[in-house]
């Protein structure tokens, strides 16, 4: 209790670790309780913008993982808003993917339009792979396949995002098939 009231509690850098762990364990409230703080620390001047910004991803996770997710949105559209800017930049893209299944999960149609207006507003690509995956996935999930093809064939075979692309073409190289397919009958007994 005195060290609380000195303020000689755990460092920002040790509740954003905490947070990442617990979330990590799949002790999703302990670890919003914790990011929260690095948070609110970091609105009064006491934390450095990079470890805002890891916080700020982390907390979307640990939303998003503990099925909330509009909370995981309202924090992943944040991040998107900064992501021109360093240290946000290296989260746009895993956070506008993150808003992709947001919108599907929630049918929230207005969720998947935000990803199509800041994708507009970004480069077609970045160094990782990750907005051409996002870009690929959104357009997945517009049904609109031969625009997902193009996004996700874009993605490096050496990025981090090269499995997810390479699963994400599987599905529409499969829905491409089936809408070529002629109807399938039915038998009928005599």
């Amino acid at each position: 209790a005195i060290d609380k009231a000195k303020g000689s509690g755990p460092s920002p850098e040790q509740r954003l670790v905490a947070g990442e762990l617990l979330m990590r364990s799949g002790d999703y409230d302990r670890s919003i309780h914790a990011l929260s703080q690095v948070l609110e620390l970091y609105r009064r001047g006491q934390v450095q913008e990079s470890s805002y910004a890891d916080a700020l991803f982390l907390i979307s996770e640990a939303y998003f993982k503990d099925d909330q997710p509009l909370a995981a949105a309202r924090h992943y559209k944040e991040i998107v808003d900064k992501g021109e800017r360093p240290p946000y930049d290296s989260y746009v893209g895993r956070s506008l993917s993150r808003l992709v299944d947001v919108s599907i999960r929630t049918a929230h149609t207005d969720v998947l339009d935000y990803v199509f207006t800041r994708l507009a507003q970004l480069p077609a690509s970045d160094a990782s792979g990750s907005l051409q995956y996002a870009r690929g996935k959104a357009y997945l999930a517009r049904e609109e396949c031969p625009n997902a093809r193009n996004a996700l064939e874009t993605v490096s075979r050496t990025s981090n995002w090269a499995h997810q692309a390479g699963y994400l073409l599987g599905v529409v190289a499969m829905k491409e098939t089936l809408a070529k397919a002629p109807p399938a009958t039915t038998a009928t007994k005599d």
